[in-house]
Order: structure tokens, then sequence, then C-alpha cells
């Protein structure tokens, strides 16, 4: 499908940028906020995300935070 392939286009950049970091931006912020609903949409249609190790410790990590869960309704 032609969004999975862009999906796939660009979380190689994402994969790099959170090389060593718990966040985007190294802390939580903003940048963690906006990108982490968006990815969302590609686990709902199951997008395999296993050959991006550091983005799924991050979702991973954004999923565990307590305002996250809430918003889910956990």
């Amino acid at each position: 499908e032609e969004k999975v392939a862009a999906l796939a286009k660009y979380l190689p950049v994402l994969e790099t940028q959170l090389s060593g970091k718990e966040f985007i931006l190294g802390a939580f912020g903003i940048a963690d906020v906006n990108v982490r609903p968006t990815l969302q949409y590609g686990e709902m249609v199951g997008f395999d995300f296993t050959a991006y190790p550091n983005m799924t410790a991050w979702m991973a990590r954004c999923a565990a935070r307590p305002a996250y869960r809430a918003a889910k309704g956990e």
C-alpha cells in the first residue's frame, strides 16, 4: 500500500534520531507528543516496526507515561 511505503520511507530518519536517546530531542517534549500518536495509526493497521528497535523502545516509553495511559482511558 502507498501509505505503508511512505511510512517506511521516513521511519529510518526517526530511528536514527532516537539512537542513544530516550526521547526525540533527548528529554520528553512536544516532538514526542506530536509524533507518537501519528505512529499509532501504523500500529492500528499492523505495520511491522520490528526493524526499528530504537523507535519501538521509544514508543513503549511514550505509551508508559501516565498522561498517555490516561488519555487512552487506562
